[in-house]
């Protein structure tokens, strides 16, 4: 069996590239691995690091997915300063594996992950950290409703489950169908005028991928922004929001933020 292991990394995200490969490599004796790293901005020095350290193949997004995004940008300019976001779309490019795992870069591996890898299912995935706080969203506009204000009546204006895209593994089966162009084909301005959420390559993983899915637990992708509890053990940590472990407003007496500087130092 061949596994991949990708995610999209800048000069701002090193560090937290750094710490999520290591962190899977320290917990995952047991397996061969390929890194890849979708290029959203790095240095030829830290390109350099990455492959010194990991032997990952640094990728450059299409021209394609580039010349949807400028022009999707353009008819919407709030995504200006996201728009790097949709670099994660590249992944479905990536062939010629058994599994192939993405990952945000502010993600860290705590456990042995033989048991995904394992695991025979097209897509896997974990809700979004709405789901667990008892909220649904708006299929609209992607706003959070909390479940005590929905009129049971309307419930098909509602999304119950919506992925959090900064965790999904996929089979090979469904990287070798033609999802790429179905992901560029769907970024068009008429599928994010009406999203109030800032939301980027959120939007279209879960308008193509949606259907797909099969759940996983948030052992899977456990957000920071939810309080740490202790009946969880996680396979992954997920540094959500702007708090970054490794930028220098960072809490480091937080728990999960020293779990991070555990790898890192």
């Amino acid at each position: 069996m061949k596994y991949a292991i990708s995610t999209v990394s800048s000069d701002d995200f090193i560090d937290g590239t750094i710490v999520l490969f290591r962190s899977i490599t320290k917990n995952n004796l047991w397996f061969e691995c390929d890194f890849f790293v979708i290029n959203a901005g790095l240095s030829e020095a830290n390109m350099n690091k990455l492959k010194n350290e990991f032997k990952c193949t640094i990728i450059f997004s299409s021209s394609i997915l580039l010349e949807k995004i400028a022009k999707l940008t353009k008819s919407i300019p709030a995504f200006f300063n996201t728009q790097k976001r949709f670099y994660s779309l590249e992944v479905f490019n990536i062939k010629g594996y058994d599994k192939l795992l993405f990952l945000d870069s502010d993600i860290l591996c705590l456990k042995n992950i033989e048991s995904l890898f394992k695991m025979d299912d097209l897509v896997l995935a974990c809700p979004d950290q709405r789901f667990f706080q008892d909220f649904v969203r708006d299929r609209i506009t992607l706003l959070p409703v909390h479940k005590s204000a929905i009129d049971p009546f309307e419930n098909e204006k509602y999304v119950e489950k919506f992925f959090n895209t900064g965790m999904f593994l996929l089979d090979k089966s469904i990287v070798e169908q033609d999802y790429f162009n179905q992901l560029i084909s769907a970024l068009i301005p008429e599928n994010y005028q009406l999203i109030k959420t800032g939301h980027t390559d959120t939007v279209v993983l879960n308008k193509i991928l949606l259907d797909q899915i099969n759940w996983l637990p948030i052992s899977y992708n456990y957000y920071t922004s939810l309080p740490v509890d202790e009946k969880i053990s996680p396979y992954f940590v997920h540094f959500i929001g702007k708090r970054k472990p490794w930028k220098i407003e960072a809490d480091k007496d937080n728990y999960w933020v020293k779990k991070w500087y555990s790898y890192y130092e």
